[in-house]
């Protein structure tokens, strides 16, 4: 919207208030002329004006303190930067053209180096390391009004941000990767963050035949209608683990499911499906979780077997070699019993552990053969006649979304840079995250945690680290799986940029502050903090 305030009536001109960079008002440039303001949303706006070197034979009050880096208050419309003012001064007549950049302008002073990995967008609780909390490091002056909750918490990797200033950054890659709209308050030097999928106050506006509409003309872009929508990321990521039918599309078939298209009865068979396929959404989620916790630890206890048969190896070689002492009369029965007894031991731990696997592998089995049900119940064509699915099957016109920044980082977990330890008596504490419990259809506790840190001090192990996201599944025997994303942290006094925690095995305690969400009837409870005692 262009603004010339040259052409509104002068009671309605505003007025233009020259400032100090520290805020202090110096005065008012009542003498400007040609005030006009090019004012936009979501850019940066630009005000120019020009101001004469003398009126009435006098010099224009404040003309000579009317420099670049001066702030220009446009009375109820916002705060600007003045850049470059240009005088003209031809003997008769002196002047200055001036223009100014809506204060947001300051975010292109600063350089944002961003290196290469996932970063979370905000979380209040936990700002450092995040994207904003980065920015508001390197700009002290700002602070967040305020972010939609939907954003909180959200994920996205980036490349190397290069030799961007802020607000390019801000305008090139932030708002398009966390699907956001940056708006910020000059008067308060105050940022605020909108999800662009949020509905906004609309308003009304009536163009219609009466007054200004002469002719409409309406094109229907039935090409740009998709029912059936595949989700990807980069590097094979997909939507599966949150999509109870299994598969990496998302349906939506509302535009078509009217009187003019479908019978009742099919409408009504649709709307039965959509209400089936929500309420299963976090219990599949849910399902995928703790079916992913149960595979790291069936890996980890495979990598203990083979350990332990290792150890068995040698004992086998020690017992070998005392055979052959005794027969050389360098070694007694005595020293054979205690190597025979040791290889005993060994074997019953390799039964043991053995046992232990084939029942995580049937845990896992389990789980999978549930998740297989959820994908038969949720699925479209389970609510339709063979004949009625034919019909719907028409309306299914599919198309694909990719998001590079939603990538899956690869870890070697038993690589040989990695840390493993077993550990009794410890604690491990997550503070000032976005922590949500449910309970499963099988009475365990699973909780989902964002953000925050993970804290840990313990004899020959000291963990501290910054959480990205995090899995717990604490069931009635005490068993617990824990797994963990982390980023910025130390262990035992060694630095880290990033790195991921599995801990398997039985905790004598679990607690956290989660309360119960009244929103969902109480199934969900939210909270900022959980610690478990191994």
């Amino acid at each position: 919207m262009v603004v010339d305030f040259a052409k509104v009536n002068v009671k309605e001109a505003p007025l233009l208030i020259l400032q100090n960079m520290d805020d202090t008002p110096i005065g008012v440039l009542k003498y400007a002329f040609n005030v006009e303001a090019d004012l936009c949303f979501n850019e940066i706006s630009t005000l120019t004006f020009e101001l004469p070197g003398y009126v009435d034979g006098e010099v224009t009050p404040y003309y000579d303190r009317t420099v670049g880096m001066r702030i220009i208050d446009l009375k109820n419309y916002g705060r600007f930067l003045m850049v470059d003012p240009k005088e003209d001064d031809d003997g008769v007549k002196l002047s200055k053209v001036c223009t100014a950049y809506s204060l947001e302008y300051e975010f292109t002073f600063k350089k944002l180096a961003l290196t290469e990995g996932t970063y979370n967008l905000w979380n209040p609780l936990a700002p450092k390391g995040t994207i904003l909390g980065i920015i508001l490091e390197l700009m002290p002056s700002w602070k967040i009004g305020s972010v939609d909750s939907s954003l909180i918490d959200k994920y996205r990797t980036f490349d190397d941000s290069g030799d961007q200033n802020i607000y390019n950054f801000i305008k090139s890659d932030l708002q398009e990767s966390y699907g956001c709209i940056f708006d910020f308050d000059t008067y308060n030097r105050l940022i605020y963050v909108r999800d662009i999928m949020n509905e906004q106050a609309i308003s009304p506006v009536l163009f219609s035949m009466d007054n200004l509409v002469k002719e409409v003309s309406i094109d229907e872009d039935t090409e740009g209608i998709f029912t059936s929508l595949n989700v990807y990321g980069a590097d094979g990521v997909d939507i599966r683990s949150v999509n109870p039918m299994g598969t990496t599309n998302i349906i939506n078939l509302d535009y078509f499911m009217t009187p003019d298209n479908f019978s009742q009865s099919m409408i009504d068979k649709y709307e039965i499906w959509k209400q089936t396929f929500q309420s299963y959404q976090r219990v599949y989620y849910n399902l995928t979780v703790e079916e992913a916790l149960k595979t790291s630890q069936l890996v980890t206890e495979q990598a203990a077997l083979t350990t332990l048969k290792g150890e068995l190896a040698s004992l086998e070689n020690i017992q070998a070699v005392v055979i052959q002492g005794i027969a050389q009369g360098l070694k007694s029965q005595s020293d054979l019993n205690t190597a025979n007894s040791n290889i005993r031991a060994k074997q019953n731990e390799i039964t043991a552990k053995q046992n232990e696997l084939v029942s995580i592998s049937v845990e896992v089995s389990n789980l999978n053969a549930t998740m297989q049900e959820i994908n038969e119940k949720t699925k479209l064509s389970a609510f339709f006649t063979e004949d009625e699915y034919k019909i719907v099957d028409r309306y299914l016109k599919e198309d694909s979304i990719s998001e590079d920044s939603f990538v899956s980082i690869e870890v070697d977990a038993y690589d040989s840079a990695g840390e493993s330890t077993r550990v009794s008596g410890a604690t491990f504490s997550m503070s000032n995250a976005v922590v949500t419990m449910t309970e499963n259809e099988m009475g365990k506790d699973i909780y989902s945690i964002s953000g925050g840190r993970i804290e840990c001090s313990y004899s020959g192990f000291r963990l501290s680290a910054n959480n990205i996201r995090a899995s717990l599944d604490y069931d009635t025997d005490k068993g617990l799986l824990f797994t963990a994303r982390l980023s910025g942290g130390t262990l035992n006094g060694e630095s880290f940029p990033s790195g991921c925690l599995s801990i398997s095995g039985t905790a004598s305690s679990v607690s956290s502050n989660v309360q119960a969400d009244t929103s969902v009837g109480g199934a969900i409870s939210d909270g900022t903090a959980v610690s478990f005692r191994i």
